[in-house]
């Protein structure tokens, strides 16, 4: 009696501590689809727990299940551990990396290749034994194949967290460098909890490991909040001071970086012509423009508030500074063009080199905004 109920205690900890972190994630915390799958996993979770402590009961002879519901329980438990779960995780892990291999359509058919073959081996062994077998009393032993489900959960992980690393490696924000590693450092207390489960067995290790590994999500997705703009998702000015002073220590006059000042104009026309959430569209569309050609250097594009934004990028990257403005125009002209706007996406741009470390970030920032003043009246 006293092992049930500690492991029931844990289970509905467990439960509780998901259900607070389900109504406290919220919408401005990343795109629509992440915390939605964010939540989705949340959920499954819970799903899970509850099939998990039926079962437990029905083994420890508190309850007399039909066999045929028990297998299904446990069929059900499998299927979401080691099939649904990591499957959401890797399409959170690539949304939050903004990733373009879950857009393809193939790419996604392949991904969700392993979560099929889990579930289908996960309800077939009701019948078949595969992954596990329940007697005529309802006690649950594994399958000859039952490894096979561990490795396909292990490998959605594996993958995830490799991706994690070298996208970490390749960010110029130190910032969101930090967030890629906690992505890629979510396996590690599953995994352990799954090794406890694997060798001890019948013990509630799997849940609250993942558990914590979601707060330390959560949290993340928090500092994703703090450090981005509401209306953007850009980085805010607190970020790319942070990402200019990184860059300081290095820079030389053969290693400089520039900075952009970047304003928006004609949204006074915009919005009384079209209305304030026309205008925050049209925010929003020059962000994105902002966010798509400054990834292609390599650098880092914040709102500075309002109409305003910031670019940095490192010397290496530009052959020549005027490209980057050019290619922000074009891809301005492209998105007009592409989404039909009856207006103009215009912008007026200030540049300014760092070729010393004993500038400040203040100064750089102030000498872009000067230039963009001089461009725009030459």
């Amino acid at each position: 009696m006293d092992y049930i109920t500690v492991y029931l205690e844990i289970i509905a900890l467990t439960f509780v501590y998901m259900g607070v972190l389900f109504v406290n994630v919220r919408s401005e915390m990343g795109n629509k689809r992440e915390v939605e799958i964010f939540r989705a996993i949340l959920m499954f979770m819970a799903l899970a727990l509850i099939a998990d402590s039926i079962t437990q009961i029905q083994y420890r002879g508190f309850a007399h299940l039909p066999p045929f519901l028990v297998a299904f329980l446990y069929g059900f438990y499998m299927f979401v551990f080691s099939g649904v779960l990591p499957f959401l995780w890797l399409l959170f892990v690539e949304l939050r990396l903004g990733s373009s291999l879950l857009r393809k359509r193939g790419a996604l058919i392949v991904s969700a290749i392993p979560l099929m073959f889990v579930s289908v081996m996960a309800f077939a062994s009701i019948k078949t034994g595969w992954f596990y077998a329940v007697d005529e009393y309802g006690i649950y032993t594994r399958g000859d194949y039952w490894s096979l489900q561990v490795i396909v959960n292990y490998c959605y992980f594996l993958f995830t967290t490799i991706h994690a690393l070298i996208a970490a490696k390749t960010e110029p924000s130190p910032v969101q460098r930090k967030q890629y590693y906690v992505l890629a450092s979510f396996v590690i207390a599953p995994f352990l909890g799954g090794l406890l489960q694997l060798f001890i067995g019948n013990h509630p290790f799997v849940a609250p490991a993942t558990s914590i590994a979601m707060l330390f999500i959560f949290i993340n997705l928090q500092n994703t909040l703090i450090r981005n703009d509401s209306l953007t998702g850009l980085y805010n000015r607190d970020s790319a001071e942070e990402y200019i002073q990184d860059l300081r220590h290095g820079v030389s006059e053969r290693k400089p970086f520039y900075i952009y000042r970047i304003r928006i104009e004609g949204l006074k026309e915009i919005n009384f012509t079209h209305g304030y959430m026309e205008g925050d569209e049209a925010i929003k569309k020059v962000a994105s423009a902002l966010k798509t050609v400054t990834k292609r250097y390599g650098g880092l594009v914040s709102s500075l508030g309002g109409v305003e934004f910031l670019a940095v990028i490192d010397g290496k990257n530009l052959k020549k500074r005027e490209k980057y403005e050019n290619a922000v125009r074009e891809e301005l002209t492209k998105q007009t063009k592409k989404e039909n706007l009856p207006y103009e996406l215009a912008v007026s741009i200030g540049k300014t080199k760092c070729g010393s470390p004993t500038v400040s970030t203040r100064e750089l920032i102030h000498e872009a905004d000067q230039n963009r003043h001089v461009s725009k009246e030459i």
